[in-house]
């Protein structure tokens, strides 16, 4: 294995990491190849053919005899000369320098093993023509957001023999995701999948890239009545995965069985492998009855549209033609932002400062001009602007009262919007419904507690290395107080703590801290079921 290893270090030496990304090629751990290998070998006479739909530098198929035939499919020739030296003592070995989900759907294999490709796929300019593939074939309609690594377990299983056997190593966040319903009721259907391996988003197992990793485990040869989920905290725990897929059928589960009848694709399923605690605390409701969480401003060429003062004077634009916004997440530090705040960012010269402008104000020759500097640089024909019309016509939405971090390698952050300023895609915003405008900071005083980030805690989605991740769907969806039980005197209570709070943001004292923690501490015996 340490030639695999030489040869993966000379391939990522020789490549440039945008061209790594842009082939979603992460490179399969030794541990992990053994044990997905390990899957489709115990016990088992019929596999003769091994199928690797992405089989990069060949990683996954050094566990299998090297007389087996097997078959590697992979878009990027770059890679596959590296193929050729890893596997070289591979005597049936079949590279097709091909995409595995343009490749004919007719041939199965007794076993397929596969780390699929791992990039943006909402922006891929072949996003809907691989979509309509599947649709074609399946005559399933895939949501938009559908990731790729998904695409490949599809037509992967679909091409898995009657009596085959297959393995991945993907992504966890379908299974948690709006747009992996379709794909949780495709694996369901096949009643095929035994086992789900998930690592805590802590735990790592690809180093250049942040996304947590789940093992799935597929078997044609016996009618799956249930799923077994095993939840790691501890990259040693695979030890015991491993000896446990040596005897899968007979050994009793080391993990949580789920009976497929209880299973819904309509779930997120980390609560089929989380603990959670929230059925311990009452007076909870979505977040979606008392407002709406949006996305931020998406420009499509932030480096355009957002400008410093500096730049803005250069180019002689007008300030009328900007607002202020707030373009990366480090630039609030606390819970409240004010119009002091953003002085300071502009002060420092940070492009806080975004453009929104409509066809008529193209007579201003000094803004005509700095558009037709973006044509030049091809700003215009990015993905977002180009479906604009005019392409420089950024999206406008109002300043929201409550913003929220949209990553997170801690809690989430929540901030008082005080200054009124836009934000872009590094928040989100929080816009309360009519009947609750008078009691925003009421909300904001909830969303700055430790109970309301544990509760919320549990909508998130993982990217591993710790890194947290908030649709603004799982934030809707996310449960929060009902403030309509909320009594007047315990309203004054929580406005009182809540302006001493605001009064000392800026002073790291003993009593701030003392006094969120008596606001955490009303909110949790307002929750209580007792």
């Amino acid at each position: 294995m340490k030639k695999i290893n030489s040869i993966e270090q000379s391939y990522i030496n020789s490549t440039t990491l945008s061209h790594r990304k842009q082939f979603g090629q992460y490179f399969t751990p030794d541990f992990i190849s053994d044990i997905l290998a390990k899957w489709i070998t115990f016990n088992n006479p019929f596999y003769t053919t091994i199928l690797d739909p992405a089989i990069g530098l060949g990683n996954l198929i050094q566990s299998f005899p090297h007389n087996t035939s097997i078959v590697g499919f992979d878009r990027d020739q770059d890679i596959l000369d590296f193929t050729r030296t890893t596997c070289a003592d591979f005597s049936n070995l079949h590279l097709q320098h091909q995409d595995f989900l343009e490749s004919s759907w007719g041939k199965t294999y007794d076993g397929i093993v596969c780390n699929p490709p791992y990039h943006r796929f909402r922006q891929n300019e072949r996003k809907q023509y691989y979509l309509d593939l599947l649709e074609q074939q399946l005559g399933i309609k895939f949501s938009g957001f559908t990731n790729i690594y998904t695409l490949f377990i599809i037509k992967a299983l679909h091409q898995l023999s009657n009596n085959g056997r297959a393995s991945f190593i993907v992504p966890s966040d379908f299974m948690n995701s709006n747009y992996g319903v379709k794909i949780k009721q495709y694996l369901l259907k096949q009643n095929n999948l035994h086992l789900v391996v998930t690592a805590d988003f802590h735990l790592s197992l690809f180093e250049q890239a942040a996304t947590t990793s789940s093992l799935f485990f597929f078997d044609n040869q016996v009618k799956a009545n249930t799923i077994e989920f095993i939840h790691l905290t501890d990259l040693s725990q695979l030890n015991a995965v491993e000896d446990h897929i040596e005897n899968f059928y007979d050994n009793q589960p080391i993990g949580k069985r789920i009976d497929y009848q209880e299973l819904s694709p309509n779930k997120k399923w980390k609560e089929y492998y989380q603990q959670e605690n929230r059925g311990q605390y009452a007076h909870l409701k979505p977040l979606s009855e008392f407002g709406k969480v949006t996305r931020g401003i998406a420009t499509g060429a932030n480096q355009f549209f957002c400008i410093n003062e500096t730049d803005r004077k250069q180019h002689q634009l007008n300030k009328a033609y900007f607002v202020p916004c707030l373009t990366k997440s480090h630039q609030v530090t606390g819970n409240f932002f004010t119009t002091v705040d953003y002085d300071k960012l502009l002060a420092k010269n940070l492009p806080v400062q975004l453009l929104q402008v409509n066809e008529d104000d193209l007579t201003d020759v000094d803004l005509k001009r700095y558009i037709e500097l973006g044509e030049t640089a091809k700003i215009n024909q990015r993905y977002l602007t180009k479906h604009r019309n005019p392409w420089y016509k950024s999206e406008t939405r109002s300043p929201a009262p409550i913003l929220v971090n949209v990553f997170s390698r801690n809690n989430l952050k929540f901030i008082r919007n005080e200054a009124n300023v836009s934000n872009l895609t590094a928040f989100h915003c929080i816009y309360l419904n009519d009947g609750y405008l008078d009691e925003i900071d009421l909300f904001m005083a909830y969303f700055m507690t430790d109970i309301s980030k544990e509760i919320l805690g549990y909508n998130f989605r993982e990217y591993g290395k710790g890194l947290k991740k908030f649709e603004p769907g799982d934030l809707n969806q996310g449960l929060i107080i009902d403030v309509d039980t909320i009594s007047e005197q315990d309203k004054r209570n929580i406005n009182h703590l809540y302006a001493k709070i605001r009064k000392n943001q800026d002073k790291d004292t003993v009593s701030q801290a003392s006094d969120l923690e008596r606001l955490n501490a009303l909110f949790v015996k307002l929750l209580s079921t007792n």
